[in-house]
């Protein structure tokens, strides 16, 4: 069975995320930061069971690795994660505006 250890690094090669599983681990990291991060991904040759800290500090050249897989991700902007709750708000207030300021200038 393979294992697969995927590791985000932001611009400055600091270590952000580690996710890791069999062959069909996907990746649900958002990236918190601009610039060109790095994806490293890590192909094990047999199934290990990890701890979240041993699968951040496993080494890139341990012998049972078959693969290293190392992908630049430019990121330009970010998006900030919109909930309902932040739209009521938003509307809720602009509606609150609104009535103030028809409320004050009645003729």
């Amino acid at each position: 069975m393979l294992t697969i250890i995927i590791k985000w690094f932001n611009p400055s090669g600091e270590l952000k995320a580690v996710e890791y599983g069999g062959t069909g681990v996907v990746s649900l990291y958002s990236p918190d930061f601009q610039g060109t991060g790095m994806v490293q991904a890590l192909y094990l040759d047999k199934h290990h069971e990890f701890t979240q800290e041993q699968a951040g500090s496993y080494p890139s050249d341990a012998p049972d690795i078959v693969a290293v897989k190392e992908i630049p991700v430019p990121i330009s902007f970010l998006v900030i994660p919109e909930s309902p709750i932040g739209l009521i708000a938003l509307l809720g207030s602009a509606f609150g505006a609104l009535g103030l300021y028809s409320l004050k200038y009645r003729r």
